[in-house]
């Protein structure tokens, strides 16, 4: 209804031109001379302009894709003929209707169509550059927008790629680590060796089965950390003793699989494997602010954060902690008197 309102504006607008021409040109006229040339010229405007508003934006459509010569052509002469049947038309109402005398009538005909033509190329001008600017205007955005599609699109498969790569090297990692704790165990403690297998199992499915580049609920991750720390327990007896304690409204925050198991996997390499006396693992999750705070720490002699090797475990974790959440969560590093201490820190926004 709007654009029909202001199609119709524009005819009446254009109808105005010839009685505005008319009082400038000559200073012969009365309101009555005007009026009725007004009129007479908005009839013209209307039985022209209505079938061109119609007929011409189908046009371009149409001929988007032509080359300009055809398309100016093909502009022009829709609106030569779109011009004469408006003329024709609008001079049969007149004569039908009596406002034009019989002795003027070949007089009227002539400046009909001379005025009419006039008008409909000033607007067909007018009209076909705005159209033309505005089909550039559409494809330079459908353009733009494509190559935004296209750079969004690179950098979601850039990142898949990224993590798909990232976890490849973890999880082989992790599950080599685990059924060598297997072997070990298997001619010494069958029970424990069968213990431990059932352990591992668990550990299997949660690596085959949660989606590449997904998170997991915190509680799930616990879970995992779990088995994971029985699985050593069956391997290093009393030397390892640990702790996992989590505040019950951090469950459902989501973390990076395997992100907590590869900080006690750490903590266990250092801080149990190679010390006679073993050690203590502690894992704790609480809330800080807007952050949830998951501190895994160890007794063992410790290491600086530049002294950890490309490559590692903990500089994996911290590239797949920076492509999922984009600079939101990440590790940190504290080297204590009497032990070890990473925190893993993961905005509590994302919850399950």
């Amino acid at each position: 209804m709007a654009h029909f309102l202001r199609q119709l504006l524009w005819l009446l607008l254009t109808g105005a031109v010839p009685p505005i021409l008319m009082m400038v040109s000559t200073r012969r006229w009365t309101w009555p001379d005007v009026w009725q040339a007004y009129w007479t010229s908005a009839m013209f405007a209307t039985l022209i302009g209505a079938p061109a508003g119609f007929v011409l934006p189908r046009l371009v459509v149409r001929s988007r894709n032509w080359a300009s010569a055809w398309r100016i052509a093909a502009y022009g002469a829709t609106l030569f003929v779109l011009a004469n049947l408006g003329t024709m038309a609008g001079l049969w109402v007149l004569w039908f209707a009596g406002a034009v005398p019989e002795r003027l009538f070949w007089q009227w005909t002539a400046n009909a169509f001379r005025w009419s033509w006039f008008l409909t190329f000033c607007a067909g001008v007018v009209t076909y550059t705005y159209a033309h600017f505005r089909l550039q205007m559409e494809a330079s955005n459908e353009k733009l927008r494509a190559k935004e599609r296209e750079e969004q699109e690179s950098r979601r498969l850039a990142t898949e790629a990224r993590l798909a790569s990232l976890e490849s090297r973890i999880h082989p990692h992790f599950l080599f680590n685990a059924l060598n704790s297997v072997s070990s165990l298997i001619r010494e403690d069958p029970v424990r060796a069968e213990l431990l297998l059932e352990r591992v199992s668990a550990l299997l499915r949660f690596s085959l089965y949660e989606p590449h580049g997904g998170l997991v609920s915190l509680e799930q991750e616990l879970k995992i950390v779990r088995d994971y720390l029985e699985i050593e327990t069956v391997r290093f007896g009393p030397r390892l003793r640990y702790e996992v304690t989590c505040a019950a409204e951090l469950d459902h925050v989501m973390v990076p699989p395997l992100s907590v198991q590869t900080l006690v996997e750490n903590s266990v390499k250092y801080a149990i494997t190679n010390r006679r006396e073993g050690g203590e693992v502690r894992v704790s999750a609480r809330r800080a602010g807007n952050e949830a705070l998951v501190e895994v720490r160890d007794s063992g002699p410790g290491f600086d954060q530049i002294s950890i090797p490309t490559g590692h475990g903990l500089d994996l974790l911290g590239a797949r902690l920076d492509a999922q959440f984009s600079g939101a969560a990440s590790l940190g590093y504290n080297r204590l008197p009497d032990g070890m201490s990473v925190t893993l820190r993961l905005p509590t926004a994302v919850a399950a």
